[in-house]
């Protein structure tokens, strides 16, 4: 296996390379965001009988990370740099594959809720919310030139109790609220893109009663005994019979 660079539309292009050039070419396309590491161990078993190609996409691996104004992080900018590549290193013929194109409109984004833990909400008044966002990666990239990045990219918006201020989230962590006060409340998380536009959203409802105050033992109709006062009590009275002992001697 050998590990190679070629300019690419302006691009310095990482790939791997095995096998006869003269056999048929088979160019690994690995997933996003990834590179063509993840077919390390498939490449040498394929190359006795194959031409092997594995190309990093720009910005992934070992290949060039230009700029958005110079290659957009979107499938078609992508594809006409890896389709000029295989041009370059694989000439012939190419034999046209049946594949579902990536650049048709994306499946709307969703967001799942679950209800909030059950220990830590009875035991600490502590609420852990738990979400997971469909059809979006949740990351910490925004700004308007982030919107059409394939795949979606976004975050989370969560308010409490209709308040006009919101907080984003872009951990994808569960999301923790303490020291609520007794009553109802109510809990909005929204779905947004990394414009800060609502794509879906979700509201967890939730009623904090007021714990009764711990009763004194007084209060419940006890008494505390207290041996030690009692010992000392009774260690006077015998220090006073000793006294007037020797006062009578």
């Amino acid at each position: 296996m050998y590990f190679k660079t070629t300019d690419v539309a302006g691009l310095r292009i990482f790939y791997r390379e095995a096998g006869d050039p003269s056999k048929p070419t088979i160019v690994l396309m690995n997933g996003f965001p990834t590179s063509s590491y993840q077919f390390h161990d498939l490449i040498p078993l394929l190359a006795d009988r194959f031409h092997i190609l594995g190309p990093d996409y720009p910005g992934m691996g070992f290949s060039d990370a230009p700029a958005p104004t110079v290659l957009r992080p979107i499938f078609d900018d992508v594809s006409r740099v890896i389709d000029a590549f295989i041009v370059q290193r694989a000439p012939g013929p190419v034999i046209p594959t049946q594949i579902i194109p990536l650049s048709m409109e994306q499946s709307p984004a969703k967001i799942v809720i679950d209800p909030p833990l059950a220990e830590p909400l009875a035991s600490r008044g502590v609420v852990i919310i738990q979400y997971c966002a469909q059809n979006l990666h949740i990351a910490p990239v925004f700004g308007p030139n982030a919107v059409t990045v394939s795949p979606r990219v976004g975050h989370v918006h969560v308010s409490i109790d209709d308040a006009s201020w919101v907080w984003a989230d872009a951990s994808g962590n569960p999301i923790i609220l303490q020291g609520l006060l007794p009553g109802p409340h109510k809990v909005l998380i929204e779905l947004v893109n990394a414009n800060h536009q609502p794509l879906d959203k979700g509201v967890v409802l939730l009623l904090f009663q007021e714990s009764p105050r711990p009763k004194s033992i007084t209060e419940a109709g006890g008494f505390t005994r207290r041996p030690t006062a009692h010992k000392s009590t009774r260690s006077i009275n015998q220090k006073s019979k000793t006294n007037k002992l020797r006062r009578t001697l």
